[in-house]
């Protein structure tokens, strides 16, 4: 029986890149399935049974997919997300595809601590990703 390549990494428990992916939505999980192959791919999400949904698919579709639970707003879920990721091997790719909204209809109903954690949700702890990981 011929094995492909993925069959090959897993038996052999070899390190390899590993792409680390946040939010478990579908374009994240597109770009994953476009650039990630060959990859170990680390799905981090703040609901786990999104980030398991991904990853199911993905497995099926023969990729090397890990769900993790994570929040954004959250140093400390950020940093064991990327610990997490680093276990597998190298980061190579990080793909930002999460991201929060305020859900308000008008600007004006919205408030100050929304708007402080869509923005530290949506830039900084892309800079966070981005400093830790280097």
């Amino acid at each position: 029986m011929r094995r492909n390549r993925m069959e090959i990494l897993k038996v052999c428990d070899m390190k390899k890149e590993v792409m680390l992916l946040t939010g478990a939505g579908q374009i994240g999980m597109a770009i994953a399935r476009r650039m990630g192959y060959g990859m170990k791919i680390v799905v981090g999400d703040k609901r786990m049974e999104n980030a398991q949904a991904v990853a199911d698919t993905m497995n099926r579709a023969g990729f090397d997919v890990l769900p993790v639970e994570m929040d954004l707003s959250s140093r400390v879920s950020i940093l064991g997300l990327i610990e997490t990721a680093q276990q597998y091997g190298e980061i190579a790719m990080l793909v930002n595809a999460a991201g929060v909204q305020i859900r308000r209809k008008f600007f004006g109903d919205c408030t100050f601590s929304g708007s402080c954690r869509s923005i530290n949700c949506n830039i900084k702890c892309h800079f966070l990703f981005s400093f830790e990981i280097n």
